[in-house]
C-alpha cells in the first residue's frame, strides 16, 4: 500500500485538478503520515461495508475511483483518468487490471478480458470510476449481503440496469500484485465458481424474467436453439459444456 498511497499522492500534486485521496480500513498498524489524506481507521469488515464506509469521505458532487491495497499505477494514471473523464463525462468508467507476480513480471495467460471502448453490463470495483451523478444517486448503495465478495457484480448490474452506461478505456490501467497462490489453476478454477454463484444471485435480485431464463440455459443448449432455428442442429461439445462455465 506505502508505493500505491506515495505514487498517488505525487500525482496529485501535479495536476491542477481537484483530486483527494483517502482510504478506508480495519487495520490499525498502517503508518501513514500525511496530512493529505482523508482517513477511516475504523471501517467495518467486509467487502461492501467497507466501501460504503469509505463513501462517507466523499464530498457531495465528487467522483469516485476505487483502487485496491495491492494495486500499482504508472507514472501518467491519473493524466489517463481525467483525459477518460473528458471525454466520456457521462460514462462509469472501467480501466484495464494487469496482473504481475511478486518479482513485478506480467502473468502469462492471466488478463482482464477488457477491450477498449467495450460497454459492460458489470465491471470489478478496482480502478473503476463513477461520475459524480451516479454516486448522488438513490441507486448507488453497497449491499451488505455481498460482504463476502461480489458487491462489485451487484453494484455495477444494478446501476447498468438503471440505465447508466459502463465503458472500457485504455487511459489509466493498473497493475495488481498477485502471489504465486492466486495464480494457481486451482485458485483460479475456485474463483471462477464462486463467481457464477454471485452473478446467479445478482439475477436472481436484479434481472427480469428474460434475463432468468437465459440463465437457467446452459450455453450448449442455447447454441442447439439457435441451430435449430436457423435449420441446422449441431451436437453439443465438451467446449460447450466448459464455456457454460464463463458469465
Amino acid at each position: 500500500m506505502q508505493g500505491l498511497v506515495a505514487s498517488l499522492l505525487s500525482q496529485i500534486s501535479n495536476t491542477p485538478n481537484k483530486v483527494s485521496l483517502g482510504i478506508a480500513t480495519n487495520l490499525h498498524h498502517i503508518e501513514l503520515h500525511e496530512n493529505d489524506i482523508d482517513l477511516i481507521l475504523s471501517a467495518p469488515t467486509g467487502f461492501a461495508s467497507t466501501r460504503q464506509a469509505a463513501l462517507k469521505l466523499r464530498e457531495p458532487g465528487e467522483g469516485v475511483l476505487f483502487l485496491d491495497d495491492d494495486n500499482l499505477i504508472p507514472a501518467d494514471w491519473l493524466n489517463g483518468l481525467i483525459n477518460s473523464i473528458n471525454c466520456f463525462p457521462n460514462h462509469i468508467l472501467k480501466g484495464h487490471v494487469h496482473y504481475i507476480d511478486e518479482n513485478f513480471l506480467r502473468i502469462p495467460g492471466l488478463k482482464d478480458g477488457l477491450t477498449s471502448s467495450n460497454q459492460l453490463h458489470y465491471a470489478g470495483m478496482s480502478n473503476l470510476y463513477f461520475p459524480s451523478f451516479v454516486v448522488d444517486s438513490k441507486q448507488f448503495a453497497f449491499n451488505q449481503d455481498f460482504d463476502h465478495g461480489g458487491e462489485d457484480t451487484e453494484l455495477t448490474f444494478k446501476l447498468w440496469k438503471n440505465g447508466n452506461t459502463i465503458t472500457v478505456c485504455d487511459e489509466f490501467p493498473v497493475f495488481e500484485l498477485v502471489s504465486q497462490e492466486k495464480s494457481s489453476s486451482e485458485y483460479l478454477l475456485k474463483r471462477l465458481h464462486d463467481s457464477q454463484k454471485i452473478f446467479s444471485r445478482v439475477i436472481y435480485i436484479h434481472g427480469n424474467c428474460y434475463d432468468k431464463f437465459k440463465r437457467l440455459i446452459p450455453l450448449w443448449a442455447k447454441s442447439v436453439i439457435l441451430r435449430i432455428a436457423f435449420g441446422k442442429i449441431l451436437r453439443p461439445t465438451t467446449h460447450g459444456f466448459s464455456a457454460f462455465l464463463k458469465k
